[in-house]
């Protein structure tokens, strides 16, 4: 990645940038600088065949002789500003590390021959040798920022020279990144304010995503690198790492603000530095530690809001620019939504903690503008799996009626749309929406207090719910295990809805069978069976026997619920034209799937979306 142009920067003071090395390589570097990307390749050519003409590592060693620890003046940044000679050393250095980027490329660009390779690797060999003083040098530049210096160049050299470093194929880019004084500095860089906004740097390099973010995405790609990371972030005093999570938290929303919406590339920039952000929450996912940090702070609402304004933004461009952005942001979304896969193998995180990062994701309404992004993505098969993948992942952990909300603010979108969305979530929405609309005004959001295991409408509910029989299960239920219990406020609001829109599914499907019969077909008596975890359809039964059903599934639970399920029963057998029974089965992740027992009550003369009404479930 070329520096960014110094041909047209002035400096206060007069001095010669990186005055160590040879005129003729000093010109073919200034080369460099002033052409930019766009005539890079033949001017980093061009360098690359010096340094072969010289056949050693001289050029090299010249460029990284301002770059010695030990020639950082002792005084600090205010008595430097006064001082010519620190000066002259500050310069030399800066200048050092513009040119150390233009070299890095070079040597990267070699040819592939024997002799070739042999030069280019004890170049990089030199490089990490001096690795250190390098790091201190940046360290030292972006915190006294001297007087007389390129002061705003400063955090795009310094994430320059990092992520030029890290990139591949350098040999040996591991072994600098795993160096704690690296950590140390990238961190440091992710927290360095801009001098005159008082925002964290946001560091571009053409229409190409921040420096800085770029340079983390490198340590997050690469497993040992990532682990590396994540290590020192935890390891940090806590002050410090307190910095560094407001620092990443602020960071997506800071972005949206300081761009233009009329300026596409800078959208499609701020778009790919956010996608870092987003492989940055999928990684701290999984770390114990740091995950209830991340969460406390709403590092995935931050998100959610960021892409859900980066496709707003999209909207206004025209359909190339909006299909470019989406690529960009259908990777966001399957970044945040793909770790799902991970939880069925055995990784430590649970799916209460799913919830809590994936509803607020998609709260601001990332869901319907995904929806209408599809319609951009039509070329691209790879996004397009991304988005289908992510849709289905995240089904389970988004409850119905927020995706039913969010539907309501999705402009009007063609099947085809929901087609290349998920059918899961599709289908709850298409025909699941009115349910919802109807009884908005009902929540759940109290639960037994002791077993945990029991939710509530109101307190009436609980107390009358503890005389009929909770006061005896209640002790059994304590003994269950975690996976019993409400873990979340989002769990609450996710049976909540299962009951909701098992009531909505009898409606639809069961006065059918009442019209004609007057009760549902008995042998002797029924319960209806909804089936939600089917990828393509939402499978029903009406007629299935009660008793075969409760010989293969109620029968082995036959401990704490067996006496509120037999209530549940009671009623339906005592009185088979005023109550029936409903089960419904949702996937809550591939391992788990919960089954929902309703008891509904069947009033006949009630308009005819309202005839089952939910009474007790399990």
């Amino acid at each position: 990645m070329p520096p960014a142009k110094r041909g047209a920067q002035k400096s206060k003071i007069p001095f010669q940038i990186a005055k160590p090395v040879t005129p003729r390589l000093r010109k073919l570097l200034d080369n460099v600088a002033v052409s930019g990307a766009a005539a890079g390749s033949r001017h980093y050519a061009a360098v690359w065949d010096y340094l072969l003409q010289e056949g050693n590592c001289s050029s090299l060693e010249l460029t990284l002789k301002p770059l010695d620890a030990d020639l950082i003046p002792s005084v600090n940044g205010a008595r430097v500003g006064r001082n010519v000679a620190a000066m002259a050393v500050f310069s030399d250095a800066f200048g050092a590390l513009v040119d150390l980027v233009a070299l890095i490329i070079s040597l990267r660009s070699a040819n592939a021959s024997p002799a070739h390779t042999s030069l280019q690797n004890k170049c990089f060999h030199i490089l990490v040798e001096r690795w250190s003083g390098i790091t201190q040098w940046m360290g030292y530049l972006t915190t006294y920022r001297p007087t007389g210096l390129q002061i705003d160049q400063i955090p795009t050299i310094m994430a320059s020279v990092l992520f030029t470093a890290f990139d591949h194929p350098i040999p040996w880019h591991q072994e600098i990144m795993h160096r704690p004084a690296t950590v140390e500095y990238l961190l440091s860089l992710l927290q360095e304010l801009d001098r005159r906004t008082r925002k964290y740097c946001y560091v571009l390099d053409g229409s190409n995503r921040c420096l800085i973010m770029a340079a983390l995405s490198k340590y997050l790609l690469c497993a040992d690198g990532r682990a590396t990371l994540l290590s020192h972030i935890k390891a940090s005093k806590p002050s410090a790492r307190r910095r560094i999570v407001t620092a990443i938290v602020e960071r997506p929303m800071q972005i949206v603000g300081s761009i233009q919406a009329d300026r596409v590339n800078l959208v499609l920039a701020a778009a790919e530095s956010v996608d870092v952000l987003c492989l940055f929450a999928s990684k701290v996912a999984y770390d114990g530690t740091l995950l209830p940090i991340f969460l406390r702070r709403n590092l995935w609402g931050k998100l959610g809001s960021a892409v859900c304004a980066l496709a707003d933004m999209a909207a206004k461009g025209r359909s190339s620019d909006r299909a470019a952005c989406w690529q960009v942001l259908a990777q966001s979304i399957a970044a945040i939504t793909g770790g799902i896969d991970l939880v069925v193998h055995g990784t430590s995180i649970d799916t209460a903690s799913l919830g809590e990062m994936l509803c607020p994701f998609f709260e601001p309404g990332v869901l319907p503008r995904a929806v209408e992004g599809i319609k951009f993505l039509k070329g691209d098969p790879e996004a397009l799996g991304w988005l289908s993948r992510a849709f289905q992942d995240v089904a389970p952990y988004c409850t119905i009626s927020r995706i039913a909300r969010a539907d309501l603010r999705c402009p009007a979108f063609g099947e085809e749309g929901w087609d290349m969305a998920h059918f899961t979530i599709s289908r709850a929405v298409e025909s699941g929406l009115s349910a919802f609309n109807a009884r908005d005004a009902i929540t759940v959001n109290m639960k037994c207090g002791s077993c945990e295991s029991v939710a509530y409408c109101s307190l009436e509910c609980q107390r009358e719910d503890w005389d009929n029989g909770h006061r005896v299960e209640c002790a059994s239920l304590l003994k269950l295990g975690e996976g019993h219990k409400f873990t979340s406020p989002s769990t609450l609001e996710i049976r909540r809805d299962q009951l909701v829109y098992l009531e909505h599914l009898a409606n639809k499907r069961l006065p059918p069978a009442f019209a004609q019969e007057g009760s549902l077909p008995a042998y002797p008596y029924t319960v209806a069976m909804f089936n939600a975890t089917r990828p393509d359809a939402i499978t029903y039964d009406i007629q299935h026997r009660m008793d075969a059903h409760a010989q293969a599934i109620w029968g082995p639970i036959d401990g704490p619920w067996s006496e509120r399920v037999g209530r549940c029963v009671l009623h339906a057998i005592k009185d088979p034209k005023s109550f029936t029974i409903v089960e419904g089965i949702f996937e809550f992740n591939f391992s788990v799937a919960p089954y929902v027992l309703a008891e509904m009550r069947y009033d006949p003369d009630a308009p005819s979306p309202r005839k089952f009404r939910v009474v007790n479930s399990t």
